[in-house]
């Protein structure tokens, strides 16, 4: 329809693979170092952390980064907008979501139209989950939240010009509101602040396009790093629930913590990382 899912996903497996691999072995004590000192905890993902908003008020755009097909990460969006919504923040929400279709089933208070359509996205690699839905029927006519559904597909925008089309849309609206904070759920390559692969993404043309209103550091983009759990995703042989191994070493045995988020350029791809102790698969809408 849009992409090829086994591509797509593919690509962010590939990413956690590059994870498991870039910390050398002589760094590990200074990485739980690094962890202990930095880490700040979450504890419940969806509503507001006093000490989350203490490493994010000074930033004007947070990306956060998820394996489609996973639930941690919307939840803890949901926790990032409601931590600002209690600082008297107003918001602009983008999801990694297809809209037209669906801006017009939200405009109307049609749910369960929504719910059918996005079962059908759901399918092509994860997206458009039960979390998701539970996420957008939320805030989609909040006062103080405007969300947006920025992605589109192939027939509207080509594959190539997807990470631009998503960023020039998500600038559209920040134009109409210049003093809110954007907060996005993409995949943890469209949030990336840099090229991935000498490819341009959305995080990177968020604060090179023309006008446009971020300087890299007023931006955190983050990846969700995690424990044993599951996940439910397309990687070439079709959606599949899937079991994860826990290979998240140090940043389990780091702290005690369920969840927590830091502020760190321990991987070079992001400055910022999520963990959660497990990973859990999302759920059809």
């Amino acid at each position: 329809m849009f992409i090829k899912p086994n591509a797509h996903l593919l690509c962010h497996l590939a990413t956690v693979a590059v994870l498991l691999r870039w910390l050398p072995v002589q760094a590990q004590s200074k990485l739980t170092q690094l962890i202990q000192a930095n880490a700040v905890e979450i504890p419940a993902r969806t509503v507001a952390t006093p000490a989350l908003y203490k490493i994010i008020e000074s930033k004007k755009a947070i990306l956060i980064g998820e394996m489609h097909g996973t639930k941690e990460p919307t939840e803890f969006t949901q926790g990032v907008v409601e931590t600002l919504l209690s600082q008297k923040k107003r918001v602009v929400l983008g999801l990694e979501a297809i809209g037209t279709r669906a801006d017009k089933y939200l405009k109307a208070g049609q749910l369960d139209s929504l719910r059918a359509y996005w079962k059908t996205l759901f399918l092509m690699d994860g997206r458009h989950n039960a979390a998701w839905l539970k996420l957008a029927w939320k805030y989609h006519d909040h006062p103080n939240v405007t969300l947006v559904l920025f992605d589109q597909t192939d027939e509207q925008v080509p594959r190539w010009s997807r990470d631009r089309s998503m960023a020039e849309n998500l600038l559209a609206v920040l134009r109409q509101q210049p003093n809110a904070v954007l907060v996005t759920l993409s995949g943890n390559i469209h949030n990336q602040l840099k090229p991935f692969n000498e490819t341009e993404t959305m995080g990177y043309y968020l604060h090179t396009l023309p006008n446009a209103p971020f300087k890299p550091e007023q931006m955190l983009s983050s990846t969700h790093f995690y424990g044993a759990g599951t996940m439910i995703n397309n990687q070439g042989d079709g959606m599949k629930l899937r079991q994860v191994p826990d290979q998240s070493g140090e940043f389990s045995t780091a702290v005690p913590y369920p969840n927590y988020f830091m502020i760190s350029d321990v991987f070079p791809m992001w400055n910022s990382l999520l963990f959660t102790r497990t990973v859990t698969a999302a759920e059809e809408p």
